[in-house]
């Protein structure tokens, strides 16, 4: 196909449809998940190659990181929050108090699955998988409402 034959209506149907998908709340919180998953996770899997740290070390620091960099993507991307410092802080307060009893819970999961499976990277992923929908709901009702 030469790019001479483009139609430039079929680019902007492209990027209309994109952007319609992307409109939906859902499809914008699976790729912050995703990426919330897959940035701590290939932090797991070299701080488990480069460090004696112990496996419920390593899930505690990629846990915080993901926490961070999920409030952020969360914030400006998902829920698409704007306006003024108290806004931000008020979002941020609710979010990292949440965080403080979910991030308990997930680190008693990742025992569990980490002892029950002994697989640390299948621990990783039940847990995750687990606090997806609890994450999920907290942030739609409670933290970004």
């Amino acid at each position: 196909m030469e790019h001479g034959n483009l139609d430039a209506g079929a680019g902007r149907r492209a990027l209309s449809a994109l952007k319609s998908v992307l409109d939906r709340q859902w499809v914008r919180f699976a790729i912050v998940g995703t990426t919330s998953l897959v940035v701590p996770f290939a932090l797991s899997a070299w701080l488990r190659l480069a460090t004696s740290l112990s496996d419920q070390t390593i899930f505690a620091i990629s846990s915080v990181v993901a926490i961070e960099l999920n409030y952020l993507l969360n914030h400006f991307f998902t829920w698409r929050k704007t306006g003024s410092l108290s806004s931000l802080a008020g979002t941020w307060m609710r979010f990292h108090i949440t965080k403080t009893f979910t991030f308990l819970i997930g680190q008693v999961l990742f025992f569990l699955a980490n002892a029950l499976t002994g697989q640390f990277f299948i621990a990783y992923a039940l847990t995750v998988l687990m606090m997806t929908f609890a994450n999920f709901g907290l942030q739609k009702h409670y933290i970004f409402k």
